[in-house]
C-alpha cells in the first residue's frame, strides 16, 4: 500500500508568496518506510489517534523512539529487534500499550 502525504515547506519568510507544498510518498510494505512515515507523522488522520510501530518480535516502539532510533530500524534484518512489521493506531487497542524502548505509555490502560 502506498500512502502519500503533503507537507507545507515554506521557503522564505514571505508566508503569502512563497509556499510549497512537498509531496511524501510511503510504501508500507518496507520496514524504512514505515518507520519514515511514523517518524514524522505522530498522529493518525482523521482521529488524532498516536501512532506506534510494531516490530517483527512483537514490541511497540513510540514516536520519539522511531524519530531517535531511525538509523538502527532503516538497516534493521528480521529478527534483530528493530524490523519493524507494522504500523498501529492507539484506535486499534484495547489495553494498555507502553513503548519497549523507553517504557513511556502510548495507550493508557483502563
Amino acid at each position: 500500500m502506498i500512502i502519500e502525504t503533503q507537507k507545507w515547506a515554506n521557503k522564505s519568510r514571505n508566508v503569502f508568496t512563497q509556499s510549497i507544498w512537498r509531496v511524501m510518498r510511503y510504501d508500507m510494505q518496507r520496514a524504512p518506510d514505515i518507520a519514515r512515515f511514523i517518524a514524522r507523522e505522530k498522529f493518525a488522520w482523521p482521529g488524532g489517534y498516536e501512532l506506534f510501530a510494531v516490530t517483527d518480535d512483537g514490541a511497540a516502539l513510540c514516536f520519539d523512539c522511531c524519530r531517535a532510533q531511525y538509523r538502527a530500524i532503516r538497516a534493521a534484518t528480521p529478527g534483530d529487534g528493530w524490523n519493524v512489521a507494522a504500523l498501529e493506531s492507539a484506535a486499534n487497542c484495547d489495553s494498555a500499550v507502553a513503548c519497549d524502548h523507553c517504557s513511556r505509555t502510548i495507550v493508557p490502560g483502563d
